[in-house]
């Protein structure tokens, strides 16, 4: 695997539109990409991008193709950076806003089962031709066999709204079932709606939905 340097950097700046061309890379080059916003390099994530874009970019790099890493700390939201020569640091007390998110984070992102899964982008077009918001959001999903994962995150500070695009699925006149595991919430949708209009989403600042899909 090769450190995903051009990641980090794109989010880093907040900068969605290169992010996203980033994930439009070939897939097979896709899967040799080691995904992190913190390693020995580094200043720590808390500190580099504050808390709250700090957890949005980790549910980026946590659910991509590729290897993730997950440094020493990163999950206790700690600020100091420790040269990798000091075998120890100071004590830091825990960020306990981000110490939860990992908890419930590392329990629902795609894991060896998914190995063999299909990653996809998801369009993402606007709610109305005066809001331009949707840009904020970056969606892709995975698919296995009937099982699909989707992912929305909205990598900017404020509100963001739009409609996704959810590519090989048939929803027919069923009915469909949105199940947020991050955030433990279910929404329920018509099939028919779905498939002329896309998912709505709207987000704060830096949320993000993981939907497991499901037809009812």
């Amino acid at each position: 695997y090769c450190y995903d340097k051009k990641l980090y950097e794109r989010l880093i700046k907040s900068n969605v539109q290169s992010i996203k061309e980033h994930l439009n890379a070939d897939i097979n080059y896709q899967n040799k990409l080691l995904r992190f916003i913190e390693n020995h390099d580094e200043p720590r994530a808390a500190v580099a991008f504050g808390a709250d874009a700090s957890m949005a970019a980790s549910i980026i790099t946590s659910t991509l193709p590729g290897a993730r890493l997950i440094y020493e700390g990163q999950t206790h939201g700690y600020e100091i950076k420790i040269p990798v020569q000091l075998g120890r640091g100071p004590t830091e007390e825990d960020n306990i806003v981000i110490t939860e998110f990992y908890d419930k984070l590392l329990k629902i992102i795609p894991g060896k089962d998914w190995d063999d899964a299909k990653w996809l982008l998801c369009g993402v077009e606007p709610t109305d031709s005066n809001d331009t918001s949707f840009k904020n959001i970056i969606s892709y999903q995975w698919l296995k066999g009937d099982q699909r994962l989707l992912i929305v995150v909205n990598y900017n500070p404020n509100l963001s709204k739009a409609h996704i695009i959810i590519n090989e699925i048939a929803y027919g006149i069923s009915d469909w079932c949105f199940t947020d595991l991050l955030n433990e919430k279910e929404y329920k949708y018509n099939g028919t709606n779905l498939y002329e209009n896309g998912l709505y989403v709207e987000l704060e600042g830096w949320k993000s939905h993981l939907f497991r899909v499901d037809k009812m």
